[in-house]
């Protein structure tokens, strides 16, 4: 019986739990979060097959494959002892510090024969798979341009307005530039989500970069983040409303 790990039980982790379920060859899938309550809550919904539990590390030995779907350098913190367990661990953190520091992983999971797999997010993620085949069907890949919109929960909003905080990068001709004045471009996503005014940011641009050897050019955009209205303020307390999120890479 294969038995699956989820450390995160918010917006991201209750689809990925559900999606774990759904998946053939997973019979058992323990959930911890920090709120023990919302660990508890998911599993109870989710029927016998899932369980919570009130720490990840006491868990590491029962399982295999560890998924982590929470915010912050927690996916870092869980890979470091969870390949000293012998598991393997995905990650659906997009910040590029939490990224980085999963890739800097590589040669200890080489070592230990298990798999670090980092940013299974839209970006990064979905459009370094994109990417990289569109540029399959060219014969040279000279720009790649990167368009998101979309957030999953109260903890990728705050990852969407630091990004736009940040200094906006773009890879051009071998160095990192930030001298273009940039302002938002309307970019159209396919139906249901449509036109949305979109700003270059520098997050995940060095990613899509490296799934792309050889590229000139690496510009990442991304819509705007939801303003904080009441709205928002219920939002990041923990409620969250269905919507659509998109990714749009065009490789010249």
């Amino acid at each position: 019986m294969t038995t699956m790990l989820l450390v995160g039980a918010g917006t991201v982790g209750t689809r990925a739990a559900r999606q774990l379920l759904d998946t053939p060859g997973v019979e058992r899938l323990v959930i911890v979060d920090r709120d023990r309550q919302r660990a508890v809550s998911l599993a109870r919904a989710l029927g016998d097959r899932a369980e919570d539990a009130a720490s990840w590390e006491t868990v590491l030995g029962e399982v295999r494959t560890v998924a982590v779907a929470a915010p912050g350098l927690v996916s870092v913190a869980v890979a470091r002892v969870a390949l000293d367990a012998g598991c393997s661990v995905v990650s659906a953190a997009d910040d590029d510090a939490v990224v980085a520091g999963l890739l800097g992983l590589d040669a200890d999971a080489r070592t230990a024969g298990v798999t670090v797999v980092a940013g299974c997010a839209v970006v990064p993620g979905l459009a370094e798979v994109l990417a990289v085949h569109a540029a399959s069907a060219l014969e040279r890949s000279d720009e790649v341009h990167v368009a998101r919109v979309g957030v999953g929960g109260a903890a990728c909003v705050s990852a969407l307005r630091r990004a736009h905080r940040d200094r906006a990068l773009e890879w051009r001709d071998g160095e990192w530039r930030c001298d273009r004045h940039h302002g938002s471009q309307l970019v159209w996503f396919p139906a249901p989500v449509g036109a949305q005014e979109c700003s270059v940011v520098g997050s995940g641009v060095a990613l899509v970069r490296d799934a792309v050897p050889g590229v000139r050019e690496v510009i990442v955009r991304a819509a705007d983040p939801p303003q904080r209205t009441w709205w928002s303020a219920v939002w990041d307390r923990g409620a969250h409303a269905d919507g659509w999120g998109a990714a749009r890479v065009e490789v010249w």
